[in-house]
């Protein structure tokens, strides 16, 4: 059989069976939207088809994200470590859902005692929107670009130079 047809089954198989088995047989495989557990969007593929790509690592060169993209691929999601001051946060921004995931904050301080019972709380909710305002200027900032009659000119130019080179360096 052709690489095509091998295709064609197993995509008629997942079809077939994701009503009786929720999953479990295409986890590795196709996400299922219609799952309500970890199978949802565990898949290697979309539910439609298409390839996903996982890149894992803090290397600033992003080889496999370049060879993605140069292949017409989107990113579906991007982990983020934001350094605001002495915190660090690593969130996850999630672009078919549109949302923030797995938003880590920096440790909380262990010596709130009974004089401040709100102390934890009113800690966590400081660190919340302090990553929740980075975000909001990163969006800002990003905006301000885009809308800017040089996004085409300049900065796609870089962003395909960064694509096909891995030759980037921001703006000053």
């Amino acid at each position: 059989a052709t690489q095509q047809q091998q295709a064609d089954f197993c995509a008629r198989e997942v079809k077939t069976s994701t009503p009786l088995v929720c999953g479990w047989l295409n986890w590795a495989m196709y996400d299922d939207p219609v799952a309500a557990d970890v199978t949802r969007f565990s898949g290697l593929f979309t539910a439609d088809g298409k390839e996903k790509v996982v890149c894992i690592t803090q290397a600033n060169f992003l080889h496999e994200a370049r060879t993605a993209l140069r292949q017409g691929k989107v990113v579906d999601e991007v982990q983020l470590l934001l350094i605001i001051g002495e915190n660090e946060y690593v969130l996850t921004l999630d672009s078919s859902l549109w949302a923030l995931k797995g938003l880590k904050t920096p440790k909380q301080l262990p010596d709130y005692g009974s004089e401040d019972p709100d102390g934890r709380f009113l800690e966590k909710m400081y660190f919340l929107e302090e990553a929740s305002s980075a975000l909001d200027s990163l969006y800002m900032r990003f905006l301000t670009e885009r809308l800017t009659p040089g996004w085409e000119s300049d900065t796609l130019v870089e962003l395909q130079k960064w694509i096909d080179e891995g030759a980037w360096r921001p703006k000053a």
